[in-house]
């Protein structure tokens, strides 16, 4: 019998253009039709990524004969084509996916009726960028037919309470949220807070229309009692004496304290659980309401536990925690250029939420006052912060935030006036630090980024953008620990010129000591190296020797060519992808042949230097 053949092998299959030795006459196309076509149900995964600068029609056309696809997500953001029949085809066709993305397309308000069958089983939707021309009534039949999603992210300036009220519901499995809508009022921040009891991150970006309401209702929601049910349910554990009587069982709990549990109890099985809802998990709490009866039929408190059965108190801390997961926790917070939000709010809200992990705050309205609670009393599960263009932020307030939030692993900071103070507090109290993101920082120098990197010794991240007084000497000074380094991204707007006489040194030392100090570096961004006229210095020839490297991007290349990319491919075997700047010595056209030859690495052309981080992310993420 013949032995079928397994495929799962191609579950995650790189969309690459075929040789020309290889097309076949049926499709014609510079594209692994075939493969693609053939076995597109399958595949689970399409990384367009890696021929984003290369993707056409043709592509999709070849995808879009296939009744049958397989995807199960599909990132469609930098694919810098509009909506067409043959994406249309694509999406009906996918009924088993369950992550999309789609950056800067209108999709027709006929052709979203057609995808309910795709959008239904979606988990997680990302709409990013979305054109002024898809309005209200385009999101408003998307959100309808995404009642599965737990997941979702939405930017659009044209989008207001009409078709974002429709996320309260449907989406009501919702755990993570981010919109982007100047519009936005408060009405749906309530709505969304009351419908979408599992949401536990919030993402608020650049929502001008919010006002101090919406930190009075994410209070509300959030307002901390979960630190109460480990005391709660621990009164109403009924203990034994040592000889084990039942009848010398006794409950700690006040009786006042019961009967309000009860109430508690009894509202908590009423308000949290939806019978009708498909996204409602069964509850403890549909059979405690005979338990509840006892409270009221019986004289006192302690003698309803006389008559109960000694797993009835498991249930009730069963219930209540049941409940205390329903209401959620919120994990992670972002605000950012919400002006309308004042700063006072912020901070007594922050106070009462201990659970948090992740935290941003960006805009000119966040000042010290903002971060009043975090100088006070330290939030011992925050991971992450984020300061974000808050030139308002003093050195005194970052000192006291550094000592209380010891346990951070990640800091990134956009656009300050902090000063040494601040930098010298990161590396005496940071000691787990492993992600440094510095952009716009226009005062930090060498010697207080060397000291955090001596200091810092788990720093594994270290990604530095516009940062006007660091230079490459930081990293060619033999006392800078760089040995855990996984990823550097070193992006110099401001790059020095040295004198012809040592430039061609100083090259070859800042290279000398990527190949030398950085042995585990997988990901290397640069903006670019010092223009030399006359001097050559080969990168290909240092870049060779990093055997770990996955992902290497200059925006600016001085000397590469197509022969040195062939180099790279040859000599790396982990390199997964090249960013590169066009320039004399290579063309667009060039890097369209290279692409067009090589499954892998996946190229990116960039046409100019980037301002910023967000940039560059539309194009690695």
């Amino acid at each position: 019998m013949r032995e079928k053949h397994t495929l799962s092998r191609s579950a995650t299959l790189l969309p690459t253009p075929y040789r020309p030795y290889q097309r076949r006459k049926e499709y014609g196309i510079p594209f692994h039709g075939q493969r693609v076509y053939h076995r597109a149900q399958f595949i689970r995964r399409i990384d367009f990524g890696t021929l984003a600068s290369v993707i056409s029609r043709h592509h999709l056309e070849i995808l879009a004969r296939s009744s049958k696809i397989g995807f199960r997500s599909l990132d469609l953001q930098n694919i810098r084509l509009p909506f067409s029949d043959h994406l249309l085809s694509i999406l009906m066709n996918s009924k088993s996916l369950r992550e999309l993305t789609l950056s800067d397309i209108h999709i027709p308000l006929d052709a979203i009726v057609l995808l309910e069958p795709c959008l239904s089983g979606l988990t997680e939707l990302r709409l990013k960028s979305c054109p002024d021309s898809m309005g209200d009534p385009e999101l408003t039949m998307i959100l309808r037919h995404c009642s599965k999603l737990k997941v979702l992210q939405i930017h659009g300036e044209s989008f207001t309470d009409d078709s974002l009220g429709w996320i309260s519901k449907t989406c009501l499995g919702l755990e993570s949220l981010m919109i982007g809508a100047p519009n936005m009022t408060d009405q749906v921040i309530e709505q969304i807070a009351i419908a979408c009891t599992r949401l536990k991150s919030w993402r608020l970006e650049n929502c001008v229309s919010l006002l101090d309401a919406t930190i009075d209702i994410l209070g509300q929601k959030y307002h901390g009692d979960q630190s109460m049910v480990a005391p709660l349910c621990g009164q109403l554990i009924i203990t034994n004496n040592s000889n084990g009587s039942s009848d010398d069982r006794t409950f700690s709990a006040p009786g006042q304290d019961v009967v309000r549990l009860a109430g508690t109890l009894a509202d908590n099985a009423t308000s949290t659980v939806y019978d009708n809802s498909p996204l409602a998990l069964p509850s403890p709490s549909t059979y405690s309401h005979l338990d509840l009866e006892l409270f009221g039929s019986s004289p006192s408190p302690y003698h309803a536990f006389d008559h109960c059965p000694k797993f009835i108190s498991h249930r009730y801390a069963s219930t209540l925690e049941y409940s205390t997961v329903a209401t959620g926790r919120l994990t992670t917070l972002e605000l950012r250029n919400c002006t309308g939000i004042r700063p006072q709010l912020i901070s007594s809200f922050l106070r009462s939420q201990l659970e948090l992990e992740h935290l941003v705050l960006g805009g000119s309205s966040i000042t010290d006052e903002a971060l009043v609670s975090l100088t006070q009393m330290p939030l011992t599960r925050l991971q992450s912060l984020g300061i974000i263009e808050c030139d308002e932020i003093s050195d005194d307030t970052m000192e006291m935030v550094m000592y209380n939030c010891d346990q951070i692993t990640k800091l990134t900071i956009f656009g300050s006036q902090f000063t040494l103070r601040t930098f010298n507090s990161i590396s005496l109290h940071l000691f787990n630090l492993e992600e440094l993101h510095l952009e716009h920082v226009r005062l930090i120098l060498n010697e207080s980024l060397q000291n955090i990197l001596t200091k810092c010794s788990r720093l594994r991240v270290l990604k530095l953008w516009h940062c006007m007084h660091l230079t490459q000497e930081l990293f060619t000074d033999d006392q800078t620990p760089c040995m855990s380094l996984e990823e550097l991204e070193y992006m110099d707007k401001f790059p020095r010129q040295p004198h012809i006489s040592d430039s061609c040194e100083k090259q070859k030392r800042f290279l000398e000591s990527l190949v030398i100090r950085f042995d585990r570096l997988k990901i290397l961004r640069l903006a670019k190296l010092p223009d030399v006229i006359g001097v050559q210095v080969n990168l290909v020839s240092y870049l060779s020797q990093l055997d770990q490297l996955e992902r290497f991007t200059i925006l600016q290349n001085p000397g590469l060519d197509r022969t040195d990319l062939r180099d790279l491919k040859a000599n790396l075997p982990k390199l997964t992808h090249i960013g590169v700047g066009v320039s004399d010595s290579l063309s667009e056209e060039e890097l369209l042949k290279f692409a067009q030859a090589h499954h892998r690495p996946g190229v990116q052309m960039y046409k100019r230097m980037l301002e910023s981080s967000s940039e560059l992310e539309q194009f690695v993420s």
